[in-house]
């Protein structure tokens, strides 16, 4: 009887462990992420990892171990370098496109996830807006159509090397142009990086974030730039879940018969919510705004994108976590 006694305690403490080993392992298996773009996205000037083989302070680096909080292995591709241009990530098929480093080189890869950062050298090899506007609509066209998840950065400020009959102030006006569009065109994948690393009292680059060429980023910068990837990608927030600090779940479920996703928050010193829908990752609705209790639950009609805005008493939009339910 005792040694019965001892094996069924055995047997519940083993089975208490495999329980709790299944709840602490949150991890999603695997994510490919493919980082296109030009020397900012390869991290110049910053110093070289020999370890990591990488530059471990450039915003690639940075992410990439960020990743691997939430997935247990993170394959990366890189297909950035310097001097890149838009027209560089164009479909082999265009004149301009440079093929192994393009979206066709994502796809065939296998991405699953496609950041794609160009700070303005389209415009230093003398390119015009608009054509810069249309190789972006139609990448986002085309990776849209192919239901793959995807980033838009935003061009960057820059002070030197700025272009054949192009001032500084000319420069910033042409990104600030790109920027606008890239926002209205796709703003669920649009990434405003330009206003983190932005002075708008002398219309140039935060002085402290550059390195020693005047150009590009040292390690407060790109630093700045993860931090910016972080707290505003809306694809991020919908690839690793809603921030477990912030909420505890969220579920689909039949609520009154209606097809519902509820959400359940944690207990947080935020005020104030904003829930908001959409079918298309585009257009969204806002469903519910109002002051919530810790451990409260909101229930709102199902759509394929919910996305979630904190707001704390001074009224700044704290995050904005975004979740996909296929």
């Amino acid at each position: 009887m005792q040694k019965k006694s001892f094996l069924i305690r055995a047997l519940y403490i083993a089975l208490s462990f495999l329980i709790l080993s299944f709840g602490l392992s949150a991890k999603k298996p695997l994510i490919k992420v493919a980082f296109l773009g030009d020397s900012y996205c390869n991290g110049c000037c910053v110093a070289w990892d020999n370890t990591a083989n990488d530059r471990a302070e450039s915003y690639r680096y940075q992410i990439t171990q960020w990743l691997k909080q939430y997935y247990d292995s993170v394959q990366v591709l890189k297909l950035c370098s310097g001097g890149e241009t838009v027209r560089n990530a164009m479909p082999s098929w265009h004149p301009g496109a440079k093929p192994g480093f393009n979206i066709d080189a994502a796809l065939n890869w296998g991405a699953d996830l496609i950041l794609l950062q160009y700070s303005g050298n389209d415009f230093y090899n003398g390119y015009r807006v608009d054509t810069v506007k249309k190789c972006f609509k139609y990448i986002n066209d085309t990776l849209t159509g192919l239901g793959k998840n995807f980033v838009l950065f935003s061009l960057m400020s820059r002070k030197v090397t700025l272009g054949p009959g192009y001032t500084p102030d000319m420069f910033q006006d042409s990104v600030r142009s790109v920027n606008r569009f890239l926002d209205s065109l796709n703003p669920y994948r649009y990434l405003n990086v330009f206003d983190t690393t932005y002075d708008p009292i002398t219309n140039r680059p935060v002085w402290s974030f550059l390195g020693g060429d005047s150009l590009h980023w040292n390690t407060a910068g790109y630093a700045a730039i993860t931090g910016a990837i972080k707290l505003k990608s809306k694809i991020l927030d919908s690839l690793i879940g809603f921030n477990k600090q912030q909420f505890l779940n969220t579920s689909v479920k039949k609520i009154d018969g209606v097809d519902s996703v509820e959400i359940k928050t944690a207990k947080t010193k935020v005020k104030r919510m904003k829930v908001l829908t959409s079918e298309d990752g585009v257009a969204f609705s806002l469903v519910f705004d109002s002051i919530f209790l810790e451990t409260d639950r909101i229930a709102v009609k199902y759509r394929k994108y919910v996305m979630v805005q904190v707001i704390d008493d001074a009224r700044r939009t704290l995050k904005t976590y975004t979740k996909i339910f296929n």
